[in-house]
């Protein structure tokens, strides 16, 4: 198909565009995609209204539940992202910030968890890289005079290393790390 062919149906500007399985968005439109301010309606789960770029929504919204049991006002990554209030259906209110669509506090609070997960993996991921470096050199050192071939000794070498690597003595850390 030429480009000029394809061009004739491409989404621009202000329009409705309905869902083959149901619901609708209204809004604007850049390249194909829902982009700027629009509404989208979810039948029998909720609507979202606010910012759209390339059709995720991205930017200030507010999404309410079909039940009027949920409202979310702040703003979006796709999910609830930054900070924002929700409402439940019993009035209860929470104010702060999300990520990823979970609420994790103030922005102290949320900063703090990002942090404290970034060492976590940083540490396991050292510990990951500590035990191999360990259990490689163990299992060269010690295969050294074992016949590798017969299984059962091949498997108590494997075994004995990843011990050694799990925790090394300071003599171990020192000969292999």
């Amino acid at each position: 198909e030429s480009s000029a062919a394809s061009d004739v149906y491409k989404r621009q500007g202000q329009g409705t565009f309905t869902y083959s399985k149901g619901g609708m968005y209204i809004g604007e439109f850049k390249n194909n995609h829902q982009h700027g301010q629009g509404t989208r309606i979810y039948p029998g789960i909720g609507k979202y209204v606010g910012e759209w770029k390339e059709s995720n929504r991205i930017g200030q919204g507010t999404y309410t539940s079909a039940d009027g049991n949920y409202k979310y006002v702040g703003e979006f990554k796709g999910l609830q992202h930054g900070q924002g209030t929700e409402t439940l259906g019993s009035g209860e209110t929470k104010t702060g910030f999300w990520k990823k669509g979970s609420y994790c506090g103030t922005k102290a609070q949320c900063d703090a968890k990002e942090e404290t997960a970034t060492k976590a993996k940083e540490a396991k991921d050292e510990f990951r890289q500590k035990y191999n470096r360990i259990y490689n050199a163990c299992l060269l050192d010690k295969s050294s005079d074992v016949d590798m071939q017969v299984n059962a000794l091949r498997k108590a070498v494997e075994e004995t290393c990843r011990g050694i690597a799990e925790e090394p003595s300071w003599y171990e850390n020192l000969k292999y790390n």
